[in-house]
Formats: structure tokens, sequence, C-alpha cells
């Protein structure tokens, strides 16, 4: 990915992090920015961020262009691909505020399950 296309997926996950109170990982955000914009990702610099985990990040908060990356389930649903006899076990991956990425330890498949954000729910 050219760095300016990444530059503009970076400003967009920090818009998501930011609307969702997510301030520390909007903290870390900046300095990947910082340093993706002056060059410095190839260097030694310690950094935890990438492109990928960008990527990954925009994917799990359905960040336009990656808003369809995951299937979006109930809370609580079983896999989406095993049958329902499989007893599919299903772990947590990672949890967000608004949701949680999910993950079927059959088959591997992964899934979202998203709240509805609150202002939807006080005005339905």
């Amino acid at each position: 990915m050219r760095r300016e296309e990444l530059l503009h997926h970076v400003i967009l996950l920090g818009k998501a992090f930011s609307a969702r109170g997510m301030d520390q990982h909007l903290r870390d955000l900046r300095v990947y920015y910082l340093a993706l914009r002056h060059g410095l990702t190839s260097n030694k610099l310690q950094l935890n961020w990438s492109e990928a985990f960008v990527i990954e990040w925009m994917k799990m908060l359905r960040v336009p262009p990656f808003e369809n990356s995951y299937p979006v389930l109930a809370r609580g649903e079983p896999c989406p691909r095993c049958p329902s006899t499989a007893g599919s076990s299903v772990s947590t991956d990672c949890v967000f505020p608004g949701g949680a990425r999910m993950r079927c330890q059959n088959c591997g498949c992964e899934w979202l399950e998203h709240e509805a954000p609150t202002w939807v729910q006080r005005h339905s």
C-alpha cells in the first residue's frame, strides 16, 4: 500500500478510536502516524503498530473501506460456518468498545459481535 493511502487509513482509524473513547489506542496511533509520515517505520524505532495492525483495527471497527471484512453476528451466535451440531467452540480474540472479534476453534472462522451505539439505543 502506498504511504499516502496508509496515512489516510490511519487518520480514519484515529477518528474511529476517538469516537469510541479509545484514548490509549489513539495516543499510540498518533506516534505511528508521525513515524509513518516522516518515513521512520523501517528504522529500528520500536513500534507495535504496522500497516497490517492498522488495517486489522479498521476491519474490526468497520471503518470504510473495510466495513464488510468480517461478518457481524448477534452476541452469542454460533459459528456461521460450522453446523449447529458440531458444537463449535467460540473464543473471544479481541474486545473493544462496542464489540468483539470472535473465532471458532473448530474451523478458524472469525466474525464480529457489535453492540448498537448508545445514541441509537436511546432514540429507538
